[in-house]
């Protein structure tokens, strides 16, 4: 769908993307970004993985760690020999996964995106929702359960409607 998407908006026959499009992206970017910066750091020094090339280097195996640990899993480094937060960050990477309709495994990151958005925030006692009608808020139950059926519907309405508010 991102393809598809980019490609009519490139060609002209859109004028903006669809909202997971951007959501894709962005979250896509950010973690590549992020990976790679905390790949690096943790591993500027270390001479069993990234520490004896030069800093292009460097940040090439960081950034190519980084895609792989969501999508193909190769290995460029000895992970014998990576440090533990290191190992710990590419385990969040695996768990997230890629984008819908890729071939990545674990949570996808649009999935991630919506548990992270909405749903604690109900379990927490705070209001937790409002895209509906107005005052449509929901919050924490006594048995503390995170999401409610109006917010299910609602996404949903919103994931598959495709009139412009999508844009």
């Amino acid at each position: 769908m991102v393809w598809f998407d980019l490609a009519t908006k490139l060609g002209g026959k859109q004028k903006g993307l669809h909202f997971h499009t951007k959501v894709v992206l962005l979250l896509t970017a950010g973690l590549l970004v992020f990976g790679t910066v905390t790949s690096l750091w943790t591993e500027y020094n270390n001479p069993g993985t990234i520490g004896n090339l030069s800093f292009g280097d460097k940040l090439l195996v960081s950034f190519f760690q980084t895609v792989s640990m969501r999508t193909a899993g190769f290995a460029s480094i000895d992970y014998t020999a990576a440090r533990p937060v290191t190992l710990f960050i590419y385990l969040l990477q695996m768990f997230l996964g890629g984008a819908p309709g890729g071939t990545a495994g674990g949570l996808k990151i649009t999935t991630f995106l919506v548990l992270f958005a909405f749903c604690p925030k109900g379990n927490s006692g705070l209001a937790s929702y409002q895209y509906g009608a107005e005052n449509a808020v929901s919050s924490a139950s006594a048995e503390g359960f995170w999401c409610d059926s109006d917010f299910s519907a609602d996404i949903s309405a919103r994931t598959f409607s495709t009139g412009a508010s999508d844009r």
